[in-house]
């Protein structure tokens, strides 16, 4: 998951900490007075005058996230922002306040939460909590999750127009093929507790003139991919000439996506995966055009 620096609500640090916000989507939430590791607060770090805080440990703050579980039914989204000691000075800079008793730099975060389907989110401080950083209260979304979720989803299939039109053509007549099915789809799922939106685009086109068993030559069987969508007349740009006169074919018409994701409405990064969709036959006479006597 990659987090943002931020100016406002959640600073950045003076020692290089990034301000993160951690969204996570649960059922419920039962909150309890805040507390240190041993139930108790804790001195602060040296970033400035020494303080007593109270703040839960990361361990803790996990047991909170997932007392009630994830998924579908959950009511919340939940983020951590960093906490300041005093307002940012002039540079928007945060004067982070320190916790715990080990020798690793840990700061104070305000855990809140929000109801799900609020935009904007209307955040609320739950407690406060000591971490190294907010990657302690989540796992990280990988790139190779989002991949097996983007080819389990389905995705709209290409539907194949062809001109001549009424399931006929004309042998050794460039017959022309095109698909209109060319823009962005996207779905939304949870993964992890997170909110990930997957946006799929069409990228390439395999265009089968012909079925193993139909009608068809072997060069009718032998398919060509594009990045082209093809066209209608007369700006036709995907077109194959049947040689065989007298016989039913069934082209069809297969759909690559490329696509991209983002968690919690953050940057968006690439799929590291493609994902093809198999079109359904059509069936298509070929005729021969026989002269006829026209007074």
């Amino acid at each position: 998951m990659e987090f943002h620096h931020l100016r406002e609500e959640g600073a950045v640090s003076r020692v290089g900490v990034s301000v993160a916000a951690l969204f996570i989507s649960l059922s419920s939430l039962t909150v309890p007075a805040a507390h240190g590791k041993d139930g108790t607060c804790s001195a602060g770090g040296d970033l400035g005058d020494v303080e007593a805080v109270c703040a839960e440990t990361a361990e803790e703050a996990r047991k909170r996230i997932n007392k009630d579980g994830t998924g579908p039914g959950a009511s919340f989204l939940y983020r951590a922002t960093l906490k300041c000691r005093g307002e940012l000075d002039a540079d928007g800079m945060c004067d982070m306040i320190g916790c715990g008793d080990s020798n690793e730099a840990r700061f104070v975060y305000s855990l809140q939460r929000s109801p799900i389907g609020l935009t904007p989110p209307a955040w609320t401080h739950v407690v406060d909590v000591c971490l190294t950083s907010p990657d302690e209260l989540i796992q990280t979304i990988s790139a190779a999750d989002v991949a097996r979720e983007f080819k389990r989803l389905t995705w709209p299939a290409a539907r194949m127009t062809i001109q001549p039109p009424d399931g006929e053509t004309l042998v050794n007549l460039p017959t022309i093929f095109f698909t209109n099915d060319t823009a962005k789809q996207t779905q939304t799922v949870t993964l992890l507790g997170q909110t990930v939106e997957i946006e799929a685009t069409p990228t390439e086109w395999t265009w089968r003139w012909a079925t193993s068993g139909d009608g068809g030559t072997a060069d009718d069987r032998a398919p060509l991919t594009t990045t082209d969508p093809g066209a209608p007349h007369p700006n036709a740009t995907v077109t194959h000439a049947y040689t065989r006169a007298d016989t039913t074919v069934r082209p069809s018409l297969d759909v690559t996506y490329t696509g991209q994701y983002r968690v919690n409405n953050g940057p968006w990064e690439e799929i590291p995966a493609t994902h093809t969709v198999t079109g359904a036959p059509q069936s298509l006479r070929v005729l021969e055009a026989r002269p006829t006597l026209v007074r």
